[in-house]
């Protein structure tokens, strides 16, 4: 599946309610995939991807839902969730650092990114 065509079930998946806008939960960086289905593509998210959590709080006395993604459907899914996003550009900044200090870690190595 091309860019295109995953942007627009990703916006019909919105549009009818089967995906949520992310706006409204809580994303965290999950690190390496663990062989989960995208709840965007509908694709497993194998080890050698990167994989999101949003978590969307729920009335009380009920679990939290949340939904699992790759880096890229990830994007997509804010891109497709409205105009009140931040920007790309600082978030996708942040995700790539930590995506590298996480996969440096995996290595058994420890590092400090920040900047000097």
């Amino acid at each position: 599946m091309n860019q295109t065509e995953l942007r627009e079930l990703i916006r019909e998946l919105v549009r009818t309610g089967q995906l949520p806008t992310v706006r409204g939960g809580k994303t965290s960086f999950r690190g390496r995939g663990s062989n989960t289905v995208c709840d965007c593509c509908g694709q497993t998210i194998g080890p050698h991807d990167i994989e999101y959590e949003v978590e969307f709080t729920t009335p009380p006395m009920e679990p939290a839902r949340s939904y699992n993604a790759h880096m890229q459907c990830h994007q997509l899914w804010w891109l497709e969730s409205g105009p009140q996003n931040p920007p790309a550009a600082a978030r996708t900044r942040g995700q790539l650092w930590d995506a590298l200090r996480n996969s440096i870690s995996w290595l058994g190595r420890s590092v400090d990114l920040r900047r000097r």
